[in-house]
């Protein structure tokens, strides 16, 4: 998991550079909206794949699956907001 995940960050990284790069070129606020939607839906990626393996193995281990499964759709859905 630890490749993914820094696979991912640097996808985001990369996207941040190019927000950087495209004010630095004061490119057309759409250009860097775009942009910026990329580098938060690379972010947010990670977060989804740091929650999906925590409880993923939490919920084998659980003596109560559903609960643990509620505690991460309540994390996940706070991910997203």
């Amino acid at each position: 998991m630890n490749d993914k995940l820094k696979d991912r960050l640097s996808r985001a990284e990369g996207q941040i550079k190019g927000v950087k790069n495209k004010l630095d070129k004061k490119q057309s606020p759409k250009s860097v909206v775009q942009q910026v939607k990329a580098a938060r839906n690379a972010v947010h990626q990670v977060g989804e794949e740091v929650l999906r393996e925590y409880y993923r193995e939490k919920i084998m281990n659980a003596l109560d699956p559903g609960m643990v499964f509620d505690e991460y759709v309540e994390h996940s859905n706070k991910l997203r907001s």
